[in-house]
């Protein structure tokens, strides 16, 4: 497994374009002397309605605060709230990088950096899965500097065009905080400084629906059912309510979210649904009435005030649809029969929509929606594994890509025999150092001029943290397919998209080559290759792969290196275990990961001074899903275990 390797990384300066203005000075004239702190000069700057002068000052101000290790996280997240808000698209290739600068974690352990790190770290991880959320909360109150860097990675990691100096997504990100300020400012409890309303906003955008108003009993509906007075004068306090609906973050139902003034005058603020706008007290309190549809003189048996308020209110947003239309009619026919409802049939009725909205939110349904979440992008899968050439550490990366396949059409229809594009494959490999700063970037090499494979062995030196692997592709019209009328033949680059796949890896530090102990590459993982293919230049006997029908063949690829001491030839025996462990949130240690299923127990002789070696595994009667492929390799010699890993998904047949 050898090839050519990229020479030793070297730093990469990015000239970033100055905009409009960027040359002016950053001194200001500021009634009663300008602060001392550069932030808040920036911030007087702002308030006066000196945005751009802001901007200057901070960018100009970066490199010298950086020499002395004074990277203020502050500025970092007022210089792209500032263009966000304003929406002055000539900063945002800068807005991105003063932010990755501000979270260089040099400062994050001192105020008032500490501060808005882990505020900042709340708006984050208010975008991730709650576990990962509460895991890296606990985390930052012991190690701001980590912290700092997670959230740079966070950020660095969705970006959809990592080629570029703009980080779309974390534009999108501060947009969305910026309008959520102006339009969801009820009160300021979220991390956002919003209501509750502005953090549904800024994890999935605005809703395809909304209705809103207040709930409250009318003069009909007193008639209609008999509402006693003393239960509007006591329990109706007309709650101001919101209901969103949005169509796809639980395809194919709608998925709707209640807001409103908690047991009718509280907070206004994310609630369960209509009965957390009730008064608890209206529970308990039980009237008497002479109901509408009662024979004249009878006494009716008590009910609780809840119920008619439920009954009100369920009628004030019945034309939202879905689950309230539904249970208003429930109501209706329940209150409206010729026999008049039951108190316990009443309360099972609204038990009953209390766990159906608890059920409801409990739904799965992504962290973030994000307008480049629908946006095409080209489908890629790569792996990173840290291997040894004779003595000498470096990183294998692997890549295979396609676009959105789109058909070639003929007269201006798809005929029966689908013949699709042909296409160009780019694969970049950006190599970062452990502060996320850039090292290297590099084309990696194609197997062949036609191939959709990349691979590209980089020298592992100890700087080296974080790989970014990017995968962009050209469509190539065929020539006959370009005589079709232009309104016959779909967009090639609407239809493909222009996001570029990326993947993300942080390998662990370089393997050693020692004199009294073996070594053991990371994992390749991949598709069992068919006999009559040929692999080219490829440097494992395998297709690369992390994504697997259930049906392929998996083939798990790993290299054993012997101590320096072993003569050339010599063998070694090792115990080996395979197995496979579901992939959680948080990373799992290595003594529990090595509790899994066991695929594979078998012992294996090893030639000094490298050995390739490999498992194919049936995943049939495995269940679908994220997985990791754990490898555990003994040295019976020496008794010295290694451990490595490898991310896998199985994919439903």
């Amino acid at each position: 497994m050898r090839g050519s390797i990229l020479s030793a990384p070297g730093l990469l300066i990015l000239a970033l374009g100055s905009p409009p203005g960027l040359c002016a000075s950053p001194a200001a004239s500021l009634p009663g002397g300008e602060p001392d702190d550069p932030y808040d000069r920036g911030r007087s700057l702002i308030e006066a309605g000196n945005i751009e002068q802001a901007l200057v000052l901070w960018a100009s101000l970066r490199d010298s605060l950086s020499s002395t290790g004074s990277e203020d996280p502050r500025i970092g997240r007022a210089f792209i709230e500032a263009v966000a808000d304003a929406g002055m698209e000539t900063y945002e290739e800068m807005a991105t990088q003063m932010f990755y600068w501000g979270f260089s974690a040099n400062t994050a352990g001192t105020e008032p950096y500490r501060t808005e790190v882990l505020e900042e770290g709340r708006r984050t991880f208010m975008l991730v899965d709650s576990l990962l959320a509460e895991y890296w909360a606990e985390r930052g109150r012991e190690d701001p500097a980590a912290l700092a860097l997670e959230i740079k990675r966070f950020w660095l990691e969705l970006d959809p065009t990592p080629t570029t100096l703009v980080n779309e997504r974390l534009l999108e990100h501060w947009t969305r905080i910026t309008d959520a300020r102006v339009l969801f400012a009820r009160n300021r409890n979220s991390p956002f400084r919003t209501d509750d309303r502005g953090t549904f906003y800024v994890k999935f955008g605005g809703p395809d629906r909304i209705a809103r108003g207040k709930l409250s009993v009318s003069r009909w509906e007193q008639n209609l059912i008999g509402v006693p007075q003393e239960v509007i004068e006591r329990y109706d306090k007309m709650p101001q309510y919101e209901i969103w609906r949005y169509a796809n973050l639980h395809a194919p139902e709608f998925t709707y979210f209640v807001f409103g003034n908690f047991e009718g005058s509280g907070p206004f603020e994310h609630v369960e649904g209509i009965h957390k706008l009730i008064p608890a007290g209206a529970r308990t309190f039980t009237v008497d009435y002479r109901g509408a549809n009662a024979p004249l003189g009878s006494r009716v048996r008590g009910r609780r005030a809840h119920h008619y308020l439920e009954f009100a209110y369920y009628n004030d947003v019945a034309g939202m649809g879905g689950p309230f239309g539904l249970r208003a009619d429930e109501l209706q026919r329940q209150w409206l029969a010729q026999s008049t409802p039951r108190e316990g049939t009443m309360q099972a009725t609204s038990f009953r929509f209390m766990d159906e909205d608890r059920v409801a939110l409990r739904a799965p349904r992504p962290a973030v929606l994000s307008d480049y979440d629908d946006s095409r992008k080209s489908a890629l899968s790569a792996q990173a594994a840290r291997i040894l050439d004779g003595d000498e550490p470096r990183i294998l990366v692997l890549a295979v890509s396609s676009p959105l396949w789109i058909p070639q059409v003929e007269s201006g229809e798809t005929g029966d025999s689908i013949v699709l594009n042909a296409y160009v494959a780019r694969h970049t490999l950006i190599a970062r150092d452990r502060g996320f700063e850039e090292l290297v970037r590099a084309g990696m090499l194609p197997l062949n001029d036609e191939s959709s494979t990349s691979s590209l062995l980089l020298r592992h030196v100890p700087a080296v943290g974080h790989l970014t692997v990017t995968a962009e592709h050209r469509i190539e019209e065929d020539e006959e397919q370009e005589e079709v009328e232009q309104e016959d033949v779909p967009e090639v680059e609407d239809e493909i998209g222009v996001l570029p796949g990326h993947a993300h890896f942080r390998p662990g530090p370089p393997l050693e080559a020692s004199a009294d102990g073996s070594e053991v590459s990371d994992l390749i993982v991949g598709i069992v290759p068919q006999p009559d293919i040929d692999l080219g230049d490829l440097p494992v006997p395998l297709h690369p792969a992390t994504r697997l029908w259930r049906n392929d063949l998996l083939r798990v690829y790993f290299e054993i290196y012997h101590p320096r001491s072993a003569a050339e030839g010599e063998l070694r025996n090792f115990d080996v275990r395979v197995r496979l462990v579901p992939m959680g949130v948080v990373p799992v240690p290595a003594e529990e990961r090595a509790r899994g299923t066991a695929a594979v127990e078998v012992s294996l002789e090893s030639q000094a001074p490298t050995a390739a070696h490999f498992f194919d595994l049936d995943l049939r009667n495995e269940q679908s899903g994220a997985l990791q492929i754990v490898l555990q390799v003994t040295d019976r010699l020496t008794g010295a275990s290694r451990v490595r890993t490898a991310p896998l998904y199985l994919l439903e047949n």
